[in-house]
């Protein structure tokens, strides 16, 4: 009886919303008080199907106020045990907010971020930025909420947001004295996240020198302090930090001199170019051309914000998705219009972002490789073919997976090594790579389990994260371990392991996290001590991994902790295959047949295996591009062939001192008919090509 009730009262509510009947309509003022109280119930499916129709009634005009006064209780909703009920709480306080209530809101959804499920806490730190950019009662107050948010979960703060604070700051004269004062504050903390680093090198360039009670020299001091932790783009940026501040002080040419002609022999050839070229302008003698060059950025175009557009898409609920038409209830006309502009105008707003001296170079960098780091080549489809038809087979295939993009090593590392045709190194009779492994990435140590494994890993979750660079690696009722990962020069991988503890009252106690396995790679945990994570908190743990040579299997740690006086232990296969230390080889056809000619046969491997998903061709192609492959055009004669050539990164030097990396080739024919595929991987080392077959298989073959 109770649930036939119900179900007609929400039938009613849902009808309500769809006459979007005036806020003075009596039925509506019904409507939103037998939803309070439904919200405040402790059966779970009632207290969702409250929160979610709430929802739904705030994107009416005139109903915030009714909705605002139980503030409280959808809060404390924040709190339940059922994440999909704390999920629709944190979307009701968000469609609730206004400039009324912006600060009591923000305060909420910042306190809750602080334990938040590892899968929220992106979406959550997306939704603050937008309610503090759109409510805040001054631009000040924005800026603090934004270095907050950086302070509690920076690595889930993308650039989209960072970048927009620049904007607003750039925009907004009478907040620049009090950004830059703020920043240089944040950056004298004992540990600072790369994204405040980011700002606050950035802002510091612009508007450091309107500060009065700071110098320059004290700005250029904390930044450079953040200097050598930071990544390759971060450095890229500080490095235009640095010449804005010289050419505004004469007294720190000299010190900025040293910077860069440090780097003028980095391994990051962004890194190099601007080393040289700003060294070349500090001593240029034309100081007012040099004035010039360096002076402010210029304002910003005052468009509508790309965070606000990307936030309006995640902000619907799958229902509301579902129940849209052409007079949807759920979106005002203005979010239709948004909705329904081109994809060009989306990249138009990116390019807003700030450029000149400092963010072309951070999206080159980086971005260009997240995006597979394809670039436009120019190709001769009839030459393409002729070329093909010498080592082509008869039989084609096809193939397909997830379209699940990962961040990928930074495109440029290897700029003139991939411009000429490759040089097949002379490995003499290495049979083995551990006679050029540099010491400081030798064999990780490796721990045996303290107890018997009990718990097996679910192998859905590792394979959804091999092809990302973030996500759930295992979960239980007690415990939820994340983990987020970050490819630098190549062969480093920067990991995060974040352990979730999902229990409102006890501790998680004595967390360890050992090496057990870590053949071909080094592995270095911090902190490698015990810890606590206190009840419903969160805690990363830091590895350091270095591909020291191929491998053929997953890294393994073992994971410990104790709850109510239980000690539980199990064995986590970390998402780590050759796959990660990649960066395309982007090479005409051409030359990728005659590399192929080259590779003696005794290093190429040949096989066929099953697709663990029905074969998509298109959609295979973007998943290899995505890992860091450079795919080639798809061929007149054999659309079914995928082609690709990348270089495989390692840690280990050659005797001339430069990084040992090699050549890749791989020709993958798909069958759909039987949904097989047929790999040939050529490379210039067995080991690698061993490698390289294991991990088609991990990713794309079935079990």
């Amino acid at each position: 009886k109770n649930n036939a009730e119900h179900g007609l009262l929400f039938e009613a509510f849902g009808l309500i919303i769809h006459l979007r009947l005036a806020s003075t309509h009596p039925l509506q003022n019904q409507a939103i008080v037998r939803l309070s109280q439904f919200v405040s119930v402790r059966e779970p499916n009632i207290r969702y199907l409250g929160l979610e129709m709430m929802s739904r009634i705030a994107a009416l005009p005139g109903t915030l106020e009714s909705i605002k006064r139980h503030q409280s209780t959808i809060k404390f909703s924040m709190k339940d045990e059922d994440i999909s009920i704390r999920k629709r709480a944190v979307d009701l306080l968000y469609a609730m907010c206004d400039k009324t209530n912006c600060q009591s809101v923000i305060a909420d959804l910042l306190d809750y971020l602080t334990s938040a499920d590892f899968s929220m806490r992106e979406e959550l730190v997306l939704k603050i930025a937008i309610l503090a950019e759109k409510f805040s009662p001054s631009k000040k107050f924005y800026v603090d909420v934004i270095l907050k948010l950086i302070t509690v979960s920076g690595d889930f703060v993308t650039q989209d947001i960072w970048h927009r604070v620049v904007q607003i700051v750039t925009n907004n004269e009478e907040t620049q004295v009090y950004a830059a004062k703020t920043v240089y504050e944040a950056l004298r903390a004992e540990h600072v996240h790369e994204n405040a680093v980011k700002i606050g090198g950035y802002i510091l360039g612009e508007f450091g020198h309107l500060l009065q009670e700071v110098s320059t020299e004290e700005q250029f001091e904390v930044l450079s302090a953040q200097f050598s932790t930071s990544s390759p783009s971060t450095k890229a940026l500080l490095l235009s930090t640095y010449m804005k501040m010289a050419n505004m002080n004469e007294n720190l040419v000299d010190r900025v001199s040293k910077e860069f002609k440090k780097c003028r022999t980095d391994a990051d050839s962004e890194i190099q170019q601007r080393a040289c070229e700003y060294l070349a302008m500090s001593k240029h003698p034309d100081k007012e051309l040099m004035n010039s060059v360096w002076e402010t950025m210029p304002d910003f175009p005052d468009r509508e914000s790309a965070l606000e557009k990307k936030g309006r898409g995640k902000s619907r609920s799958t229902d509301e998705v579902k129940s849209n038409d052409s007079e949807s209830e759920w979106s005002t006309s203005e979010e239709s219009e948004a909705s329904s502009e081109s994809e060009e105008e989306e990249e138009e707003d990116a390019q807003e972002s700030p450029q000149e001296g400092y963010e072309k170079p951070y999206w080159d960098t980086e971005d260009a490789a997240r995006n597979g780091g394809t670039a436009d080549s120019v190709h001769s489809s009839d030459g393409s073919d002729q070329d093909n038809s010498s080592y082509e087979d008869s039989d084609s295939a096809e193939y397909s997976a997830e379209e699940t993009p990962r961040t990928a090593p930074t495109a440029k590392a290897n700029t003139a090594q991939e411009l000429n045709p490759p040089q097949l190194l002379d490995l003499g009779n290495m049979s083995s790579f551990g006679s050029t492994a540099i010491s400081r990435v030798a064999s990780s140590p490796v721990h045996a389990p303290v107890h018997a494994p009990s718990i097996t890993q679910n192998m859905d979750l590792l394979s959804n994260v091999l092809f990302r660079s973030n996500g759930v690696l295992y979960e239980s009722d007690v415990v939820e371990i994340g983990s987020r990962m970050r490819i630098e020069n190549g062969h480093i991988c920067k990991f995060i392991l974040y352990y979730g503890n999902r229990n409102p009252r006890e501790d998680l106690k004595n967390v360890e996290c050992k090496v057990l396995s870590s053949v071909g790679l080094n592995i270095q945990i911090k902190p490698d001590e015990t810890f606590s994570v206190g009840a419903k908190k969160q805690i990363p743990q830091h590895l350091m991994i270095y591909c020291v040579q191929p491998f053929e299997t997953y890294p393994e740690v073992s994971i410990e902790y104790t709850m109510f006086g239980k000690v539980t232990s199990f064995v986590l296969k970390l998402p780590i295959l050759a796959s990660k230390f990649i960066q395309p080889w982007q090479c005409p056809m051409q030359e990728f047949v005659a590399t192929w000619k080259q590779i003696d046969v005794s290093d190429e491997e040949r096989f066929p295996f099953k697709s663990k998903t029905p074969i998509d061709v298109a959609k295979l192609r973007k998943d290899f591009e995505g890992l860091g492959m450079h795919v080639h055009p798809p061929m007149q004669n054999s659309p079914g062939t995928i082609v690709m050539s990348f270089t495989f990164h390692t840690a280990n030097k050659r005797s001339d001192g430069e990084f040992l990396s090699f050549r890749v080739l791989i020709r993958l024919e798909t069958n759909q008919k039987v949904n097989m595929f047929r790999a040939t991987i050529r490379s210039e080392h067995r080991q690698v090509t061993a490698a390289f077959k294991y991990t088609l298989q991990q990713l794309f073959g079935a079990d």
